[in-house]
């Protein structure tokens, strides 16, 4: 069976780690090729030798998001394959961890792990669409991508290449955590299929949008109840009231680790707002995310007439025999690319050939 390959990159904010622990759950449906670190603008680790501090960043102690939520996966592993044996092993999926650019917010000044994974699998010979997600910044995919653009743009190849990345790259994001899109992404890329999934529908927006017949299970009680006490990858998602915090002591604005406290309480401690009430909870973080998106918008209409800034450059550089570049390339810029659609069969008797129930991530097997 033909699975969707999947890289994703998310800085530490403590949503990616609840975001982590859910797809390795479902890490047997999905053929993952990369875990890697980035960096945002609200999380970074810092750079001395610039004089960049840390934004937020956990010390180099800690264990990180990716980190911790494969430490519970491998706990309740042996129970997982006992219903699926696609599920991959803990060693698997640490192999597949790297660092990418995390020393500011947008850093794409060098090469790293991570980025250099990203390229690779983007230049490999396997057409399957590669599903590059962005849960933090998007400026280790675009590191990537310029890695890719800087080794081969004075190569007679270079037209077919940028091709052959551009049709098997989808990239998600959830909003614009950095400026590294507008900055080379969409100049340079134009032809990658982007898709913005930020949504008011699920974490720190739940409040916003659940009925209040639901609103309970929003709750402290309910989520210790039916998540938080759930084995080892549910005592590892982090819900309202855990009394836990991203690292100990460096986050003014989370409120996981502090329960039942008014807003004028918590700036009191010193403790910045992102929440009033549950009813209007994260107002200005979902203003901020309107105004990120509000600009892509408008760029966005302008790709009709947009080309990649290497077209400029140099029109011999096109393989041998070929269509012209300025020719053959322009007349798709703006128009989503052709994609012939991957059918995934999933065999018979299969998780997704019928109705059950979520893996059991408890440790203790039972039936499905």
């Amino acid at each position: 069976m033909l699975q969707p390959r999947v890289i994703v990159t998310t800085d530490p904010e403590l949503d990616d780690l609840n975001s982590m622990l859910r797809l390795l759950l479902y890490s047997n449906e999905i053929d993952l090729v990369g875990l890697v670190y980035c960096s945002s603008e609200h999380h970074y680790r810092g750079d001395p030798a610039s004089g960049v501090t840390p934004k937020r960043w956990p010390a180099e102690s800690d264990t990180l998001p990716i980190d911790q939520a494969i430490a519970a996966y491998a706990e309740v592993h042996h129970n997982l394959v006992a219903h699926d044996h696609r599920y991959p092993s803990p060693a698997h999926l640490a192999s597949l961890v790297r660092m990418g650019n995390v020393a500011n917010v947008g850093d794409m000044e060098h090469p790293t792990p991570g980025s250099d994974l990203i390229a690779e699998v983007l230049l490999d010979d396997n057409p399957r669409p590669v599903f590059v997600q962005a849960w933090g910044g998007m400026n280790t995919i675009a590191r990537a991508l310029r890695s890719i653009e800087d080794t081969h743009i004075d190569r007679p190849e270079w037209p077919d290449i940028y091709e052959r990345v551009t049709n098997k790259t989808v990239m998600t994001g959830f909003g614009f955590q950095d400026s590294t899109y507008e900055d080379y992404i969409e100049g340079h890329w134009p032809e990658i299929e982007h898709r913005q999934v930020a949504t008011m529908v699920w974490g720190y927006f739940a409040w916003n949008v659940v009925p209040d017949a639901d609103a309970y299970r929003l709750s402290a009680a309910w989520t210790r109840e039916h998540v938080s006490n759930v084995g080892p990858m549910g005592a590892a998602y982090r819900v309202w009231g855990d009394g836990g915090q991203m690292a100990a002591g460096f986050d003014d604005e989370d409120y996981f680790g502090i329960a039942g406290r008014t807003r004028e309480e918590l700036r009191g401690r010193g403790l910045s707002s992102l929440v009033s009430t549950p009813r209007t909870g994260f107002v200005d973080l979902r203003r901020r995310l309107v105004e990120l998106r509000t600009p892509h918008r408008q760029r966005s209409a302008e790709l009709g007439t947009r080309q990649p800034r290497w077209l400029g450059r140099s029109p011999e550089r096109r393989s041998p025999g070929a269509e012209p570049v300025s020719t053959a390339r322009s007349r798709r810029i703006g128009r989503p690319t052709a994609r012939r659609p991957m059918t995934i069969t999933p065999p018979a008797g299969s998780a997704r050939s019928r109705t059950t129930s979520p893996p059991d991530c408890s440790g203790v097997s039972r039936p499905m």
